[in-house]
């Protein structure tokens, strides 16, 4: 029986290394388009990803693992086999893995988002400023337009800030908007609430976009006014009053406001 030369071996093997890898990314890449959709229906629901304990053994593993465990015992036959079979650190159920899907997928969304904004020649531009639960001063920025004949209001970016002046804010506006490659120039209008940074008619973050950008009409925040009118309102009742004050001034004495932390 003739032997097969040693560079045709050689080339066989080759190829089957090559055949199983292909396989091994296809079956990777069915596993992640599974494990992606579970993080969409997650993300979208608004809930939280990890449990406190994940291990084989917790009777709560937080949503995501419960889910999938969920999704591989009643049909999804990719989820299970790989469940089965996958090796401990490759398995794609990490903290980290998880991070970088939601990732990609904000990413996605942001991008779809921009192109959107894009199509429509036209846009509003809102964004407000505030305080989070560990005291840092943060700035959320959403646009308006209409995209297929309907208006849509979509988030575009939340950036933790120090300097929160008019001229400071104004500048991070345009360059956050710039990086997205939307100009000022295509906006027709910008919304803020009342807050003298935001709103003053000199130095405020709508008089500093309207020095370079006359066209761009200030619209007063509706929502503030409202909130505004409802405070307004809930003063004039003793007791909802004396509990606004209550709450107020413990927030004041256990979280006090990010400027006097500094000092």
């Amino acid at each position: 029986m003739q032997k097969q030369p040693i560079d045709a071996q050689l080339s066989e093997q080759k190829e089957e290394q090559i055949s199983r890898r292909r396989k091994t990314v296809l079956k990777n890449r069915e596993v992640l388009s599974h494990l992606f959709d579970l993080s969409i229906l997650v993300a979208r629901l608004g809930l939280p990803f990890r449990g406190h304990d994940e291990s084989s053994d917790s009777n709560n593993k937080g949503v995501f693992r419960e889910l999938l465990e969920h999704q591989a015992r009643n049909g999804d036959a990719v989820l299970r086999e790989h469940l089965q079979n996958a090796s401990l650190n490759c398995n794609y159920l990490s903290h980290q893995v998880q991070n970088e899907i939601i990732d990609a997928i904000g990413s996605a969304v942001h991008e779809e988002v921009v192109r959107r904004v894009i199509s429509a020649g036209m846009y509003s531009v809102m964004m407000d400023e505030t305080t989070d639960i560990s005291n840092q001063e943060q700035v959320a920025i959403s646009v308006r337009f209409i995209f297929e004949g309907a208006i849509e209001e979509r988030f575009l970016d939340i950036t933790a800030v120090i300097d929160t002046t008019g001229e400071a804010l104004a500048g991070h506006l345009i360059a956050r908007l710039e990086s997205d490659f939307l100009s000022l120039n295509q906006a027709v209008s910008q919304s803020y609430d009342g807050a003298g940074n935001m709103s003053g008619r000199y130095r405020g973050v709508q008089a500093r976009i309207r020095e370079r950008y006359p066209h761009v009409t200030y619209v007063y925040c509706y929502a503030h006014n409202l909130n505004r009118l409802l405070v307004n309102v809930c003063s004039q009742e003793p007791i909802a009053k004396q509990s606004r004050l209550v709450n107020w001034s413990t927030r004041r004495r256990f979280s006090p406001a990010p400027i006097a932390r500094d000092l």
